[in-house]
């Protein structure tokens, strides 16, 4: 049996994918295109099974729609501002900036030993100044047309995060990052009208027919409601868009004693401007930015499209790239962070209104997934509680951990992980290389006798497994990579029971090998959304003159 390294498989993957550039997407799609698109992670910490979850149900999806010929771009973006950020830097005694960037760094190895197949270059940080200029001018955007106003009001406050809370960030009168007791508090904030939109979102809500069902009925539950449940958001409520914290995009505007509230004259405003006067271009009297923040919410509220376009000094998104890919094809999160979608739509709709986007709304499908839990509880770098995914792909490999994360329930049900689900996916990965290694054996003692058809068995198998093929994709399609998982685990068992007989029974000729050849290399593309590693060492071996991850889905 040849030997199967995972260290050097997988190192060995990684970098002739990265040098063959296999995952970069075209400025335009050739042909049919597919957009799909990752929630981007808070970086207060390092990859939790949570992400691995997320990214991995999202690289199944890139692998399969480039498998069916589609033009796929592929991407996230990095959630560097926000108040996580901030008190896990303030926990560890760094600067905001360092922390971030260090764990920037680190998810993107972790995620690259995943093999998530990002179009790495464009992945954009929303801390970047290049991001947050386009940020403020959406900010300024809305504001123009009247979708922005500033107030005072009574907002919950978080004395242990120091901070006020959206109503949206409260559950059951604790705050939602830190479970302290939330107050009330009179503070002077912007607003986003949201609710100018609210019956256009509830009404768009009936043509967002691909998306599961669990989604449409968060995301009705969420127009009107005025407390964060399940995850979900409403848009009858303006949205607070400003903090008073300090790792955010500034809020662009200046504050004077004599004029009030007036927008900037030059964009990025940076952190550094807040504390430093100038004069009010009106009346010439001393004026400043102020220490407010925006959102990290609203930083995201766009992130699917830097990912299309070049951000540059113009502070102008190309219509003819966004309309090009937009909209989002497949969007991936998790349930508990579904408070983004109405958002999302919010301003997906603003820019149709101004022209930008041809599509009003912006995402075509969402699936979503349930949490993965330890012992019953969820799984968070607050809690301590997720092991520790390196230590994972160290010890077991990328192509074990995804099979095991996601066979072990389909998506829209929680996971509460067990160590069982490691050795299951570990018999997977030895069973596939096993019986790769069981026909590559065949192929070096075929029989001489004369054969005019493969044997019946064999022919019964293939049969078999055409089905088998159909069904994968079938499951792929409905977004149940772990129904596909199963189909490829019944594939390779039936497989190995019967090649094992043939070749104890008597020698195989040419055309009896030749097709057992054509069977496993069809069972390599159909496993390579799930395992991809796996599924390119078996098509060397074979002999298959193509990366798998160019391939196409076997149809025949």
């Amino acid at each position: 049996m040849l030997a199967y390294s995972v260290e050097r498989v997988e190192r060995k993957w990684r970098k002739i994918w990265q040098d063959s550039g296999c995952f970069v997407a075209p400025e335009h799609p050739v042909g049919k295109k597919f957009f799909n698109f990752d929630s981007g992670p808070f970086l207060n910490g390092p990859l939790h099974l949570g992400h691995v979850r997320t990214y991995v149900l999202g690289d199944v999806i890139a692998r399969y729609q480039r498998l069916l010929g589609k033009s796929v771009l592929y991407c996230t973006a990095w959630d560097a501002f926000g108040l996580p950020n901030e008190l896990a830097a303030r926990d560890q005694g760094v600067p905001p900036d360092e922390l971030v960037a260090s764990n920037i760094a680190n998810m993107r190895d972790g995620l690259e030993r995943l093999g998530i197949s990002y179009d790495w270059a464009r992945v954009k940080s929303t801390c970047c100044p290049s991001y947050y200029a386009y940020t403020q001018k959406l900010f300024l955007d809305l504001l123009h047309r009247g979708l922005v106003e500033q107030r005072v009001g009574i907002v919950d406050w978080c004395p242990s995060c120091a901070t006020s809370l959206d109503t949206r960030q409260v559950d059951q009168g604790a705050c939602w990052r830190c479970g302290a007791k939330v107050r009330k508090k009179s503070v002077r904030r912007w607003f986003v009208l949201t609710s100018r939109y609210s019956d256009r979102l509830r009404h768009g809500t009936q043509h967002l027919n691909q998306w599961s069902n669990t989604g449409r009925k968060l995301l009705e539950r969420g127009l009107g409601a005025t407390r964060i449940t399940s995850g979900s958001m409403g848009c009858d409520m303006d949205w607070q868009v400003s903090r008073d914290c300090a790792w955010g995009t500034p809020v662009p505007m200046l504050s004077c004693h004599r004029c009030g509230a007036l927008p900037a004259d030059s964009l990025p405003v940076v952190r550094e401007d807040s504390v430093v006067g100038v004069d009010c271009r009106q009346c010439g009297a001393s004026a400043n930015y102020g220490p407010d923040t925006l959102d990290c919410f609203f930083d995201d509220s766009w992130s699917y499209l830097s990912c299309v376009a070049p951000l540059d000094s113009s502070l102008v998104l190309s219509s003819e790239l966004l309309n090009s890919w937009m909209p989002v094809d497949h969007f991936h999160s998790g349930f508990d962070t579904f408070v983004y979608l109405n958002l999302y739509r919010m301003i997906g709709h603003f820019l149709f209104d101004q022209g930008v986007l041809t599509c009003n709304e912006p995402i075509r499908r969402y699936d979503g997934h349930d949490m993965v839990t330890n012992g019953g509880r969820k799984m968070s770098k607050r809690a301590g509680n997720s092991p520790d995914v390196d230590a994972l792909l160290d010890s077991v490999g990328m192509d074990v951990l995804r099979i095991a994360i996601l066979w072990a329930a389909r998506p829209d049900r929680s996971i509460d992980w067990q160590d069982v689900d490691l050795h299951r996916a570990k018999l997977l990965v030895d069973r596939t290389w096993s019986l790769t290694c069981c026909v590559i054996a065949a192929s070096a003692s075929l029989s001489t006798r004369a054969s005019a058809q493969p044997k019946a068995v064999l022919r019964r198998l293939y049969a078999e497994n055409q089905r088998a093929r159909i069904r994968i994709a079938r499951f792929l399609d409905q977004y149940r990579p772990n129904a596909a998982i199963e189909e490829v685990h019944n594939w390779v068992r039936r497989s190995q029971d019967r090649v094992q007989l043939c070749v104890s029974s008597t020698s195989l000729n040419s055309e009896d090998v030749r097709l057992l050849r054509d069977d496993i290399s069809k069972l390599a593309v159909c496993l390579s959304p799930m395992a991809p590693c796996l599924a390119e060492e078996v098509g060397e071996v074979l002999q298959m003159k193509f990366l798998i991850a160019k391939a196409s889905w076997p149809v025949e």
